[in-house]
């Protein structure tokens, strides 16, 4: 997926670029223009190539879907190249691309779908494959402690190193539901990374980090956090990949709560691994040191 571009008429462009087309059944790709669609964008459902009558012809009509057009196109060039000319192809698909661009406009999302990749370069849009994650050292795990009020007897599957066993509410997410970890001695922190295993969509819908370095005084850094994209079904932008992660400036504390602010009436909230994110070296209190600060706003409980 790729984005850039300005749609027309004052709606965000999706290009939704189909192996199926547009007639006939209805597959996911056919749920995600109408998710996009719902969302007030201006959806293009690209068909593969077929017989129009003239090569080069492209033809865009309106589909039963507000919001959605369907685009059907005759490659300029004897597609039969794709199966005995496949660099020449490939080019020329690259042309083809662009003059999609060019009658239907610039579009701000690209949606591929075609295993062949045939547009995998256009122009000023470009898809990567692989992402490159920065390179976290996590802390170490020993000695720590985790307490809930919420099937606390499985907590330890939370951190005990095995990605097909969970910690899970067994309900539901609702607001006030939490976790405080104990890290056991101070350390320096700057996020934290919950592994989602099986569960994909038990991801916690909004989560509040706390952060305090004696257990009673607490403080709120401010998290910002970050995570693939995971479809399933109709469900646009509401997944996501197997793991968030959430990071905020490094400092030393010892206690961490997590504490749910989100809801959602079907999924429980699941932790398959918990792993903290290692920030700068801290200073050990027998060193003379004034009391670790930590940022953002502070409160008791």
């Amino acid at each position: 997926m790729t984005r850039s571009g300005g749609g027309r008429l004052g709606k965000p462009l999706a290009f939704v670029i189909s192996p199926q087309p547009w007639a006939g059944l209805q597959v996911s790709k056919h749920h995600y223009a109408r998710a996009l669609a719902a969302r007030d964008w201006r959806v293009v459902f690209i068909d593969p190539p077929a017989e129009l009558g003239k090569p080069g012809r492209i033809e865009q009509t309106a589909t039963e879907v507000s919001g959605i057009f369907r685009l059907r196109y005759q490659t300029f060039f004897p597609y039969r190249l794709k199966f005995h000319a496949r660099p020449l192809f490939d080019l020329l698909m690259w042309r083809q691309a662009k003059r999609l661009v060019q009658a239907a406009g610039r579009p701000n999302l690209v949606w591929d779908f075609d295993n062949a990749y045939q547009f995998r370069d256009f122009g000023p849009y470009r898809v990567y494959s692989r992402l490159v994650q920065p390179a976290w050292r996590r802390l170490d795990r020993s000695g720590w402690r985790l307490t809930s009020e919420d099937s606390p007897r499985d907590l330890h599957q939370a951190i005990d190193g095995k990605l097909d066993t969970r910690w899970t509410t067994l309900r539901p997410q609702a607001p006030g539901m939490a976790v405080r970890l104990d890290l056991g001695r101070l350390e320096s922190v700057r996020g934290i990374i919950l592994k989602l295993g099986a569960s994909l969509r038990d991801y916690p819908r909004d989560l509040r980090v706390l952060a305090s370095a004696d257990g009673e005084s607490w403080l709120e850094p401010q998290t910002r956090w970050s995570a693939e994209l995971y479809w399933a079904g109709t469900r646009l932008f509401q997944m996501r990949g197997d793991q968030v992660v959430y990071t905020f400036p490094s400092f030393p504390c010892r206690y961490l709560k997590l504490e749910q602010r989100g809801a959602d009436p079907t999924f429980y909230w699941s932790i398959h691994e918990l792993e903290v994110i290692a920030g700068q070296p801290v200073s050990r209190p027998n060193q003379q040191q004034g009391r670790p600060s930590l940022p953002r706003r502070s409160f008791r409980g």
